[in-house]
């Protein structure tokens, strides 16, 4: 018999319709419980718990969505909530969403259809669990880690990490400069049995050959000249925990004998002494290298790659997370003003569309700076496009139509609605009117972006050709 995927209940005042899906649902996979009315779902919602909801619009007593809110606020969280109905107009899809359904079917649908929108509302709910339980951990641990993006592909990267934890393991993170390989390193060494005890980082292309494998492995007193006393390495110190072995692929040949060394039998052996010291590291390392190329090119030796990629982990460019900019400046902008006090400076939603084009080189770690930079240089009450591309703009009269443009709003609402227009133009040119992208990357659902489009009148066709 198959494993069930999932607890749900239907609710519907449609009898045939009931049976019709508990059936359909059961051959899936699924538990399935069905309600006839609120007050028979409210019911078993008391007595049992769910783990998604199918309810129709139209009902007796409440309607879906009132029967929605009403359980929402008995259990005290949000389950996924599809909406069944057969008055299928935008706006009553969108009222839905934004109360908290996950997402809204029009009758007569395809079964199909159903199945694919809750294996996606039970996925999401999962990941969302995960992140949350994450979070929770890292908090506990007072680890001071903030892991900001709500995009799949840093969620991907996040789920791993959870995975990789509590093994041994050694785990090779891969990406861009920037991508923030060491925040994930850390990551999994405080969701580990092994957070209480050190995390000791190393970047192995900053220091220089003759003294790495010192810094690593230790050396005794007269080891070498300069040698006045003995030196605990790195591996020794990071006995019981994690050492984050950073730009791996920049460690000499010399050095990668002994790393592979280390790494297999869990010794150590400090320059200018012949006895091993035994020690119980755990070891993640990371490159911005292809080290496949590099092993083929005679640069680093194959069989320290295999024993470093065990597991490996992908981080992706900034330019792939597209949605994460607008979480990541509101990170940035917060740690560098302080916690919410008056005088604080925003973004102009021209730049905010600047920085959505941009393609970051330089990844997370070039946003903070150029955000840290802005703050500093910049002169009006909110960050400019010169004040965040300096480089673009050759006079400071651009600057200054940007803000004096910017100055003509007076009121929030009319701000706003400038900055959804000019967001929602700028969404749509990148992603060049594919309204599911759009809807993507500003992490709203396809009504939402609908609602907008009408609202501001803008044409997805006019946008299907852009370059």
């Amino acid at each position: 018999m198959e494993e069930k995927k999932g607890k749900i209940l239907i609710v519907d005042d449609d009898v045939n319709l009931l049976e019709v899906l508990k059936l359909r649902l059961q051959f899936h996979g699924y538990e399935t419980n069905v309600a006839e009315s609120p007050k028979e779902a409210l019911r078993k919602i008391g007595r049992e718990s769910f783990d998604l909801m199918v309810v129709d619009l139209m009902l007796p007593e409440m309607n879906g969505i009132e029967l929605m809110e009403r359980i929402f606020s008995e259990i005290g969280f949000q389950l996924p909530v599809i909406i069944l109905t057969a008055y299928g107009t935008i706006n009553l899809a969108v009222e839905a969403i934004q109360k908290g359904a996950y997402s809204f079917l029009t009758k007569p649908f395809e079964h199909h259809d159903l199945i694919l929108h809750i294996e996606k509302a039970l996925e999401k709910n999962r990941l969302s669990s995960q992140i949350e339980n994450l979070q929770k951990i890292l908090s506990e641990r007072a680890t001071g880690l903030n892991l900001v993006g709500k995009s799949q592909s840093f969620q991907r990267v996040l789920r791993e990490a959870m995975g990789v934890a509590n093994t041994d393991s050694t785990v090779l993170l891969t990406g861009e400069t920037g991508t923030g390989k060491e925040l994930i390193a850390q990551t999994i060494h405080n969701l580990s049995d092994r957070f209480k005890n050190p995390f000791v980082p190393i970047n192995c292309g900053a220091i220089p050959e003759t003294l790495l494998e010192s810094e690593l492995f230790g050396h005794s007193k007269g080891a070498f000249t300069g040698a006045h006393r003995k030196k605990v390495g790195l591996f020794a110190r990071a006995n019981g925990g994690t050492i984050f072995l950073d730009e791996i692929g920049e460690a000499p040949q010399s050095v990668q004998v002994k790393l592979l060394r280390a790494i297999e039998t869990k010794e150590v052996i400090p320059l200018g002494t012949t006895i091993p010291q035994k020690v119980d590291v755990r070891v993640i390392t990371a490159t911005n290298k292809d080290l496949m190329k590099e092993v083929e090119e005679g640069n680093f030796r194959k069989d320290l790659y295999f024993r470093i990629n065990v597991i490996p982990i992908h981080l992706p460019p900034l330019r792939e997370r597209v949605e994460d900019i607008p979480l990541l400046v509101q990170y940035f902008l917060t740690k560098f003003q302080g916690d919410g006090s008056s005088g604080l400076k925003g973004i102009l939603p021209s730049t905010m569309s600047m920085m959505l084009e941009y393609d970051w080189p330089g990844n997370i770690r070039e946003l903070e700076n150029r955000i840290e930079r802005a703050l500093i240089f910049s002169k009006g009450s909110s960050i400019a496009p010169a004040d965040m591309f300096p480089e673009k703009f050759e006079t400071s009269g651009q600057e200054e139509e940007v803000d004096e443009e910017f100055d003509t709003i007076t009121d929030y609402s009319t701000a706003k609605a400038s900055f959804e227009k000019r967001y929602i133009i700028s969404l749509m040119h990148k992603c060049k009117g594919n309204i599911s992208q759009v809807a993507r990357i500003a992490g709203r659902h396809r009504p939402e972006i609908y609602k907008m489009i009408r609202k501001y009148k803008i044409n997805p066709r006019d946008f299907k050709s852009s370059e």
